[in-house]
């Protein structure tokens, strides 16, 4: 989680960032499938809560239960909503495996 919110700081400074995911993370906890395997591309900032804010904690334990939104562009197209299953950032996290940021 600590890493998502690393990404999180790197995207709200200006930098195009993607994610490294299990493609299954939308169909969560649906379908299980903890192999990383599936890029996206962050296009809006984390939003963390309820109601849903871009200003949490950036405390990875104080925010680890609450559901996210997510937005990002996959399969050429921008998802609406990452997280339809309502997971929160610690149920998340096993179906993400990382980041990587380009100015």
């Amino acid at each position: 989680m600590d890493s998502l919110l690393k990404a999180q700081n790197a995207f709200k400074a200006g930098k195009n960032v993607c994610l490294f995911l299990s493609a299954k993370s939308r169909y969560a906890p649906m379908t299980i499938s903890l192999i990383p395997n599936h890029w996206a591309v962050m296009s809006r900032s984390l939003k963390v809560g309820n109601p849903r804010s871009g200003n949490f904690s950036s405390n990875a334990d104080e925010i680890k239960d609450e559901e996210f939104d997510l937005q990002v562009f996959t399969w050429g197209l921008e998802t609406k909503e990452m997280n339809p299953r309502k997971l929160s950032l610690y149920e998340f996290s096993d179906y993400y495996f990382g980041y990587v940021v380009a100015s």
